[in-house]
């Protein structure tokens, strides 16, 4: 799209200089401090219109950023995705001899680097003759970043309980999701609910107003393949983050999100389901400059996170190709990933089988 304020630098100075020249009846010539005058004109004026152009365009869906792009999903209703807190279990382990029950109250932290907090979910107790206790947990904030600590590493005690000897983490902090935030991935997610939002208006129930409504169900909800099995029946295939655990608490709010009576047609039975995985693996040789350290891990995360990015994408190695050349392969030989169909509740997820095999050679 063209600008909506249209300019041209090379437009304005000569308009500029021109209008100069004609008001004081003489050429100015390089170095004039008038001409330097009408010079920096040039920039400020240029500025105002890109501004004027920008704000503009924050009126069209296409363009908005940030809150102006919330202003425009607050007209059907469609609001940005909060962040969702990663989870966890806290194992509370008593002093040695104790032997009374001890209450382990909601919302006791604990924390292992002093910035990740974790706090408990529900009120439990370490029962009488027992050790320890296990209650499932959250970040206490939001966010990707709380993902990943690995079983022990949270294992300070925030909230003192007298007569604890120590907690810990027992599993993997897992499903910790920024949302949608206001970033420029955060933005064309949300952008992309907001083109689906007019389909939520129809009473006939089509694939992509539940695929509408399932996306704004979970944080960690990556796609949604909608498809129908058979008559009246909807197959709702979801594909979460893979940071996230496959809970059916997610499932469940998919279903609460796609089955009330005023989202689907009163004849439609609607199923939620997880995406089947397609596994493929990666064997690879790639050609390289002599003297080069090679490092293709990011090139080839960046295809995995491609692949399995929807549901329903083809497994495509020329994507893994373009990737790798672009981070400074000469040339390279695919074994696998080999091209195939994957359906369209199916998902191409990588399993984990990985060779790379480089060899220097002259360009």
């Amino acid at each position: 799209m063209s600008n909506i304020a249209d300019y041209n630098t090379s437009e304005l100075y000569k308009t500029i200089i021109g209008h100069l020249e004609e008001q004081v009846r003489e050429p100015l010539y390089p170095g004039d401090e008038r001409r330097i005058f009408g010079e920096a004109l040039v920039s400020v004026i240029a500025a105002v219109y890109a501004e004027v152009d920008d704000k503009a365009k924050q009126r069209l869906l296409g363009y908005a950023r940030g809150q102006w792009l919330d202003a425009l999903g607050a007209r059907t209703a469609t609001y940005r995705i909060a962040s969702a807190p990663a989870t966890t279990t806290l194992r509370y382990t008593r002093s040695v001899g104790g032997m009374n029950a001890m209450i382990i109250p909601a919302g006791t932290r604990a924390t292992g680097d002093g910035l990740r907090y974790f706090a408990t979910d529900v009120t439990a107790t370490i029962d009488a003759g027992a050790e320890s206790v296990d209650i499932p947990a959250r970040a206490v904030e939001g966010g990707a970043a709380c993902n990943n600590i690995p079983a022990g590493g949270i294992n300070q005690q925030v909230d003192l309980i007298p007569n604890i000897r120590n907690v810990a983490n027992i599993t993997e902090t897992i499903g910790g999701n920024d949302g949608e935030p206001y970033t420029e991935d955060g933005d064309n997610a949300y952008r992309a609910r907001i083109q689906l939002a007019p389909n939520r208006y129809s009473t006939a129930g089509p694939s992509e107003a539940y695929r509408y409504f399932a996306l704004g169900a979970d944080a960690n909800i990556v796609d949604v393949a909608v498809t129908s099995p058979e008559a009246c029946h909807i197959l709702l295939s979801v594909l979460i983050d893979p940071g996230a655990e496959q809970s059916p608490a997610t499932l469940d709010r998919v279903l609460a999100a796609c089955d009330d009576r005023k989202v689907r047609p009163m004849t439609d039975i609607v199923v939620a389901g997880w995406a089947e995985a397609v596994e493929y693996g990666i064997d690879i040789t790639c050609y390289i400059p002599p003297g080069t350290a090679p490092d293709m891990n990011a090139a080839i995360s960046s295809y995995i996170e491609w692949q399995g990015g929807r549901i329903g994408r083809a497994v495509n190695p020329d994507q893994l190709r373009k990737r790798v050349l672009d981070a400074g392969a000469l040339r390279l030989d695919i074994r696998a990933p080999v091209v195939a169909e994957v359906g369209a509740t199916q998902v191409a997820f990588f399993s984990g089988d990985m060779n790379v095999d480089y060899r220097a050679v002259s360009e």
